[in-house]
Parts: structure tokens; C-alpha cells; sequence
């Protein structure tokens, strides 16, 4: 009963716990989530996150170009470091869409906060209702404590509110106007993505050769030539070193941000990206670049040489060193031919690396000719 002497039935009660959880308790939860990731990821570099405006500087200056420019009203609010006055479309927007955080976030992690926005979605759709009965009620309550489980997080604020029976009438309106207030910003968020996800599309129908040709279905091409052609193939040769001293930041931007939108529309499923150009246009040097990049994340990377299958094999080995192979557990390897060396240490590296949560492999060097080794590696479209 509120406090005016209104009278909510059941399935009113379900549908203020829950506005109460999607406004008061999610926004907590995301914050602590955010400093979290961003204190294990950055503390060193940039010291740990105190809801300072050098905080929110550091945060922004990490950002992709691109990322800049279609969401620069998001950024400019996010720039102040306070998360305390961050709204749930931000606290999202930097935990799943940003270059520091979302481009390099595991996909356990990633689940689990997806399972947050998409609670969140559900309460808005109840937004117009005022109503939800107990069993919907259950389903989205146990959605948010697994996820909070899965992200450690402390689960007794949530059962705090499932176990309320009243609300004051200016509770309820408070937390309607809250929720309606978050269903908007949440739909202008939303609006961006859909536009990004058209602009990614776009740019894989680029690296299809046809409609019919599902090859390319999770890669896409960055063009680093003068004057880009459509038709050349995605298998180039790339130059043995640097042969200029160029090193263009924004280039390497460019194919970081692809991988990560191309990582988002797919599910964390594996995707490549194939840097094409003319001689000496820095397509090793924007692949180093990129390599030196990601490595500052904690991920994964390994540089496979393509030129041979000799070189192939022995980057292939050095990659599964790294990943845990010893010579203990196949003393026989070296005296077996390159094609059976290949076959063990590729089914060796696919199977240590998936439990990997992030890794990169650049290929150098594809030739026409020895194009057919890329089956021995992870494939676009896995998990």
C-alpha cells in the first residue's frame, strides 16, 4: 500500500521491484563493474579510477577516432570521470561498445553484461504495463542474479528488493520517470549501433566476391592504397620490413575498431580483417602496430609467417610454445615431415587457444600459393 492509501496489487509490486532494481540497483552494480575492469586493465598505466576528470580524459583519449565521432555528445558527458553521474547507456557503452574496455573484453564477461542490458531491455518493456506477473517476475530476477553471480558481484541488494511490499506513491513515479528517462537515452543508444551495425555490413559486403560466397561472411578488408580497388583479392603479399618511416595511428585504429565491431556482431565468434595496399604502403607496420596494441591488453599475439611452409611450421611452433606445448609431450615431433609437424601443432594451438579469452594472429606474407596453410589455423565463424 503506499503512503496516500493506494492499494498495488501483486503484479504491481513485481513491476515497482523491478523498476526499482533497473534504476537503483543495476546503475550501482554497473559502476562497480566499470572501475573494476578499468583498475585491472589500467591502474598502472594511468593510476586507479577515482571519478576524477583525468580519469574521463584518460578514458576518451583511448577511444577510436571513429568511436569519437559517432558518439561525441556520449563521450563529452563521459568525460567529466564521474560514474557517478554516468546513466546505465553509458556505464553500458563503456563496459561493451568502448575501445579500452569492450574491445578487449573476454567473453565470459561479456555474456554476463549482455545478460545485464538485456534485463534491462525487459524492464523497459513493461515500462507502458505497470504490470508483470510473478512468473515473469522470477525469470528476470534469476536472469540478473546469475549474471551478478557471474561477475562476483554481491547479490544481497537484489534480494533486498525482491523482498519488498510497499512503495510510497512518489517512489513509484520517481521510478517510473527513471525508467522512462533511461528507456529514451537507451534508444538513441540503440539508433548508433544499429547505424554502426549497417556501416560494418556495409563494409564486409566490400570483402564478398558475391552474395553467394559465404567465405568472407565474418572478415572484412581495410584498404591502405592510393587508389582502392574493390576487386583486388584479400590475399596479398606484404613487404618483408618497413621501407618508410610512416607509421599512421590512424590506420591502425581503423583495423583495431573493425575487429572489434566485426567481434560485437558476431557473438565473440572469430572474425578477421585483411589489410590490403601497395608496396611499401605500411601494411607490416600498421600489422606490427596493431600487434603492440592488442599485446598491451594482456591478449595473445602471434605473428605467423606465410611465405613457406617451413616458416609456417616453425611460427605455428613458437605460437604453441607460448600456449603451453613441450617437446615432453611429443618427442617424436621433429622427425615426422612438415605436413604431419603442421597437422599435431595446429589441432594443439585450436584447442589451447579457444580458452583463451582474447588473442590475435596476424598473418604475413599469404601467398597465393600458400593460402591453403590458413585451414590449420582458427577459422572465421568459430567460437
Amino acid at each position: 500500500m503506499g503512503e496516500d492509501g493506494c492499494c498495488f496489487n501483486k503484479n504491481q509490486l513485481n513491476y515497482f521491484r523491478v523498476c526499482h532494481l533497473a534504476t537503483n540497483v543495476l546503475p550501482c552494480e554497473l559502476r562497480g563493474i566499470f572501475v573494476q575492469r578499468w583498475n585491472l586493465l589500467y591502474s598502472k598505466e594511468h593510476g586507479l579510477w577515482c571519478n576524477t576528470l583525468k580519469n574521463g580524459q584518460d578514458f576518451v583519449s583511448m577511444e577510436s577516432d571513429s568511436n569519437k565521432r559517432r558518439n561525441k555528445e556520449l563521450l563529452n558527458a563521459m568525460q567529466n570521470g564521474d560514474v557517478e553521474q554516468w546513466d546505465c547507456t553509458m556505464l553500458f557503452y563503456g563496459l561493451l561498445y568502448s575501445s579500452s574496455i569492450g574491445g578487449i573484453l573476454g567473453s565470459e564477461i561479456r555474456g554476463h553484461v549482455n545478460c545485464l542490458r538485456e534485463f534491462r531491455n525487459q524492464s523497459f518493456a513493461h515500462v507502458n504495463k505497470g504490470e508483470m506477473t510473478s512468473s515473469d517476475f522470477q525469470i528476470i530476477l534469476n536472469k540478473l542474479l546469475q549474471a551478478l553471480l557471474g561477475l562476483r558481484r554481491d547479490t544481497s541488494p537484489v534480494k533486498l528488493v525482491q523482498n519488498l511490499n510497499s512503495f510510497t506513491t512518489d517512489e513509484v513515479y520517481e521510478l517510473k520517470e527513471k525508467l522512462e528517462s533511461e528507456k529514451i537515452a537507451q534508444s538513441e543508444l540503440d539508433k548508433r549501433i544499429c547505424d554502426l551495425e549497417d556501416r560494418v555490413l556495409n563494409l564486409e559486403n566490400k570483402t564478398c566476391p558475391s552474395d553467394s560466397d559465404e567465405e568472407y561472411e565474418y572478415s572484412n578488408i581495410v584498404d591502405l592504397s592510393l587508389n582502392k580497388d574493390k576487386s583486388v583479392p584479400p590475399f596479398v603479399i606484404l613487404p618483408d620490413k618497413l621501407n618508410h618511416p610512416v607509421i599512421r595511428r590512424h590506420e591502425v585504429d581503423e583495423v583495431i575498431q573493425t575487429l572489434n565491431d566485426l567481434r560485437v556482431m558476431h557473438d565473440d565468434k572469430i572474425t578477421s580483417v585483411f589489410i590490403i595496399g601497395e608496396p611499401l604502403s605500411g601494411k607490416t607496420e600498421c600489422g606490427r602496430k596493431i600487434g603492440e596494441a592488442v599485446s598491451k591488453h594482456n591478449s595473445i599475439v602471434a605473428v605467423i609467417k606465410c611465405d613457406t611452409y617451413q616458416n609456417f611450421t616453425s611460427s605455428l611452433k613458437q605460437l604453441a610454445k607460448r600456449l603451453g606445448y613441450s617437446q615432453i609431450n611429443f618427442p617424436s615431433l621433429h622427425k615426422t615431415s612438415v605436413a604431419s609437424q603442421i597437422e599435431i601443432l595446429s589441432l594443439f594451438v585450436k584447442e589451447k587457444i579457444s580458452g583463451e579469452s582474447s588473442w590475435v594472429i596476424i598473418l604475413d606474407e599469404v601467398l597465393e600459393e600458400t593460402k591453403e596453410l590458413l585451414t590449420y589455423l582458427p577459422q572465421p565463424g568459430d567460437l
